[in-house]
């Protein structure tokens, strides 16, 4: 697939599509770098990752705001208070 888009290896095509500044480098990643924690560590870690949260508000299900609706769709929605069935 790479090749019919006209990449000879992966890592040509990754350098092409991923932007240089928001790569990790490769030498980050290892052994030395990540070194292995205990349960403790690792609950302690998740602890201080977690005390790092913000509650936002969620403007999931709020409605739409000066939005026209589709009369495909408003003729399957019931209006409270209409006498029409």
């Amino acid at each position: 697939m790479l090749s019919k888009l006209g990449y000879n290896s992966m890592d040509a095509f990754v350098d092409e599509a991923v932007p240089p500044k928001i790569r990790i480098p490769t030498d980050a990643i290892s052994n030395k770098a990540i070194g292995p924690l205990s349960e403790a560590e690792l609950l302690m870690r998740a602890r201080l990752l977690g005390v790092e949260n913000r509650p936002f508000k969620s403007y999931i299900g709020m409605g739409y705001h000066n939005a026209v609706v589709p009369t495909v769709i408003l003729r399957n929605v019931r209006i409270p208070g209409d006498c029409e069935e």
